[in-house]
């Protein structure tokens, strides 16, 4: 026989809260919990190892809900409340009732049987607990789609997000073939800050080349950092004649505001090639490639164009 059983004054008791149609558990007067029947469980979503996640309620005293059970025993009566109570993690609003149940020998409530009642308050509550996890979940998902788009060190978008994004604007524009320029930047002689400087400080220069691009372009450009010391610029709707212009300037700004603490100063310049986006977007970004690396062979520190 098991404990349960041995534990309860009238044979078969736990069979009878077992058949019940209603929700309902049997407790002892301390709280520990007996039994959970099969109406219990589907109510409370919970599988037939029930007792495993319940038996850990709040039964503490300072619990209304402790308070109810030895009103109960005390009063021999049925009590009833509702009660906010923690179910394998989850929080369910509850409306209770508890009742006393008679040793049979002594006559004296020794055990305590909860009614769980259905009720719209309940599904009220569950509904709200569902749309919490659903906002959860969701920004949840926002901050992983936006970790998995963007560069962790510089805060630029990546090479996976210019794809998805240009795919997006192209069939906006129903594949139109003018949609703006792009542009590859490159960091001239980065391997030697690194080598020199340590990468401590070759991070902060891509950091701060970074916040200038940023600076100098507009709320519909987009500015990625396309792979190491390498930057790519989308700027939408601007022919070359004004994306060089907007390259000259970022030139510039780099320049001037972007500076490496050494004991002997150490000045960043960029390279950069550009072209005009009437194509394919991996010809553009092919040709684009080629006059960035026509730039670094004719000196660096300069704009390569490049036209098809």
């Amino acid at each position: 026989m098991s404990a349960t059983q041995s534990d309860l004054a009238v044979p078969g008791f736990t069979d009878i809260v077992e058949a019940l149609s209603e929700p309902a558990l049997l407790c002892r007067r301390g709280g520990e919990v007996l039994t959970v029947n099969r109406a219990a469980r589907r109510y409370l979503q919970l599988g037939y190892s029930a007792l495993q996640h319940i038996g850990d309620l709040p039964w503490q005293k300072k619990h209304k809900l402790y308070n109810w059970l030895q009103l109960a025993l005390i009063q021999d009566s049925t009590v009833k409340g509702k009660a906010i109570l923690d179910i394998s993690g989850n929080q369910q609003w509850l409306h209770i009732s508890c009742t006393g149940v008679k040793h049979s020998t002594t006559g004296v409530p020794e055990w305590i049987m909860l009614r769980i009642s259905s009720n719209q308050n309940s599904a009220v509550f569950r509904f709200k607990e569902l749309t919490m996890k659903f906002a959860s979940l969701n920004k949840q998902l926002k901050v992983e789609k936006h970790h998995s788009s963007t560069d962790p060190l510089t805060g630029l978008r990546n090479r996976r997000f210019f794809y998805h994004i240009m795919k997006s604007r192209y069939q906006a524009h129903n594949n139109a073939r003018f949609i703006g320029s792009i542009c590859l930047i490159d960091i001239d002689h980065f391997k030697k800050v690194n080598d020199r400087l340590g990468h401590t400080v070759g991070d902060r220069v891509l950091i701060e080349v970074a916040d200038e691009l940023r600076r100098q372009c507009r709320r519909e450009d987009i500015v990625c950092r396309w792979g190491g010391e390498e930057f790519l610029l989308f700027l939408a709707y601007s022919p070359l004649s004004e994306s060089a212009n907007v390259l000259q300037r970022i030139q510039q700004a780099i320049k001037e505001r972007v500076h490496c603490e050494a004991e002997q100063p150490f000045k960043i310049t960029v390279s950069a090639g550009l072209v005009e986006l009437d194509r394919s977007l991996d010809d553009a970004i092919n040709l684009c490639d080629d006059a960035l690396y026509a730039a670094k062979q004719n000196g660096r520190d300069r704009i390569e164009v490049k036209t098809y």
